[in-house]
C-alpha cells in the first residue's frame, strides 16, 4: 500500500469513487453545516467543517440493530443508497458517506481500510479463531495543510497522524476494545459492490500480502535474533506486541483488566505466538533476551492489596511487573515496556541507584493509595515490592498472590516497623 505523505497526489482524493458519487446539492449540504455549526458555537464546542459534517452524517444515519439486514446489506450499497435508506451497517457505511460529502466540500478524502493488529496475527498464523473479522474503516482528510486520520463513525479526529503515518505500519487508534489497527487498503472507495462473504475473503488475502513477513511467527523469530540492544528490544515489542493476556482457558482479553481473576501467564513460546503481552510477559520476554545475551536480571513484583475487613476480601487496584538489568561491570539499568507512562530504557551508574529509582515511584504509588483510602473505615490496604527470582509458565493470578502474601508475611516477621519505613520494600 502506497505511503501517505507529502508526494501522494492530494487532487487525487477529489475524484468520485464508483460508490461514492455524490448525490446531494451541495447549497442545501452547506446550509445544513451551517445550521450545525452555529449550534455547536452556541454549545462552546468547535464549528468547523469537518466536525460539522460528521454530525450531519449521524443526525441522518443510524446504526442498524437489525442482524439479517446487516448481513445482506454490509458493503453491497453505494453511498447515496446508504444515506437514502437511513442505516447503516457498520463502519464502512458511514466512512463512505462521509468521503462522500467531504470530496462535495473540496475536502481530498481517502477510504482507508485496516486490519485489527492481533487478529491479523491469528489470521496469518493460523491460531484461535481467526474466522471472525476484526477491522475498522476510517477516512483520511487532507485539512489546513495536512493528512489527518479521521473517524466519521465514532466522531473523532487525529491531528497528529500526518507525523507517524508514512513511516509506522500501524495506527495508535482506540475504537471500542482495541486500540492498534493496520492499514492495508486506502482509495476512493472498495470500488465495486459485494457481498458480506466475499468481502472477508477478499480481505483475507489482501492483509495476509500485506503483512506477512510482519507478523509471520518464524519471521517473527528470525528478527528477534537480530536484535542487539535493550532500545532494539524495546521497539520490537513495541511493534510486535499488543496489551493483552489469556485465561486458564486460553481465552484472549485484550486492553481490559476486567476478569483479570482467571489470568494465567504465557509461556515464551505462546507469547511469541499470539503477540500479546501484559506486564509479567512483558518481564519475562526482556529477562528471556537479556539471559541470552547473558547479561543478569532482577525482576520485582509492584502490588496493592485492598481487604474488606467485614468480609475479608481482597482486591489489587494496582499491580506490576518490571525489569532491572546489569549492563556494564555492575551499572545497572531498567527496562520498562508495558507502562506507557514510563515505557523507555534507563540506564543507572549502580544497583543502589537503580533501586531506589524504582523506590521513588513506590512511594509515591503509595502516598497516593494512603490519600484515596483514607476515608474507609472498614478497609485496610498495603503495598509490597517484591523480587521473583523466576517467572514461571502458566503461574496463575490467585497462586502469584499467594506467593506475594508468602513473602509479605516472612517480611512483616522479621523486621521492625522503623526498617519498614526506611525501605519501603518487602521481599
Amino acid at each position: 500500500m502506497e505511503k501517505l505523505d507529502k508526494t501522494i497526489d492530494v487532487k487525487k482524493y477529489l475524484e468520485n469513487g464508483n460508490l461514492t458519487e455524490p448525490f446531494l446539492d451541495i447549497k442545501f449540504l452547506k446550509q445544513e453545516l451551517e445550521k450545525i455549526s452555529k449550534h455547536r458555537k452556541e454549545q462552546n464546542l468547535d464549528g468547523d467543517v469537518e466536525l460539522c459534517l460528521m454530525d450531519f452524517v449521524h443526525q441522518n444515519l443510524k446504526f442498524c440493530e437489525n442482524k439479517d439486514f446487516v448481513d445482506s446489506n454490509q458493503f453491497s450499497r453505494t453511498a447515496q443508497e446508504i444515506f437514502e435508506s437511513k442505516l447503516a451497517t457498520g463502519c464502512t457505511d458511514y466512512a463512505y458517506v462521509f468521503a462522500c460529502l467531504a470530496r462535495q466540500l473540496g475536502i481530498p478524502t481517502t477510504i482507508l481500510q485496516t486490519s485489527q493488529k492481533e487478529w491479523t496475527n491469528k489470521l496469518i498464523n493460523n491460531i484461535g479463531n481467526s474466522n471472525m473479522h476484526y477491522g475498522h474503516t476510517f477516512c483520511e482528510c487532507f485539512l489546513n495543510g495536512k493528512w489527518v486520520l479521521v473517524d466519521p463513525t465514532n466522531r473523532q479526529i487525529d491531528w497528529q497522524y500526518e507525523k507517524y503515518a508514512s513511516f509506522k505500519i500501524s495506527l495508535e487508534w482506540k475504537v471500542g476494545d482495541s486500540r492498534t489497527f493496520l492499514p492495508y487498503f486506502r482509495g476512493l472507495d472498495l470500488g465495486t459492490k459485494t457481498s458480506l462473504k466475499d468481502f472477508l475473503v477478499k480481505e483475507s488475502e489482501l492483509v495476509k500480502k500485506e503483512f506477512f513477513e510482519i507478523y509471520d511467527t518464524n519471521m517473527v523469530k528470525q528478527r528477534y535474533e537480530q536484535i542487539k540492544s535493550p532500545e532494539e528490544l524495546k521497539n520490537f515489542m513495541n511493534e510486535i506486541f499488543s496489551y493483552g493476556w489469556l485465561d486458564v482457558e486460553n481465552n484472549e482479553h485484550l486492553e481490559t483488566m476486567k476478569e483479570l481473576k482467571n489470568y494465567k501467564a504465557m509461556s515464551i513460546g505462546e507469547i511469541f505466538d499470539y503477540k500479546i503481552e501484559s506486564c509479567l510477559e512483558g518481564a519475562k520476554f526482556a529477562q528471556f533476551w537479556f539471559n541470552k545475551h547473558n547479561i543478569d536480571t532482577k525482576i520485582y513484583f509492584s502490588r496493592m492489596t485492598k481487604k474488606n475487613n467485614e468480609t475479608g476480601v481482597k482486591s489489587y487496584p494496582d499491580m506490576h511487573f518490571l525489569v532491572l538489568f546489569e549492563w556494564d561491570k555492575e551499572k545497572w539499568g531498567r527496562f520498562e515496556q508495558v507502562n506507557p507512562v514510563e515505557q523507555g530504557v534507563y540506564y543507572f551508574d549502580n544497583f543502589d541507584e537503580a533501586f531506589e529509582h524504582i523506590l521513588a515511584k513506590h512511594k509515591k504509588q503509595e502516598d497516593f493509595y494512603r490519600e484515596q483510602f483514607k476515608d474507609e473505615k472498614n478497609s485496610t490496604f498495603s503495598l509490597g515490592l517484591f523480587e521473583f527470582k523466576e517467572l514461571e509458565d502458566n503461574i496463575t493470578f490467585d497462586k502469584l498472590h499467594k506467593i506475594a502474601d508468602a513473602k509479605e508475611n516472612l517480611y512483616n516477621n522479621n523486621i521492625t516497623d522503623e526498617k519498614k519505613n526506611e525501605q519501603r520494600i518487602l521481599y
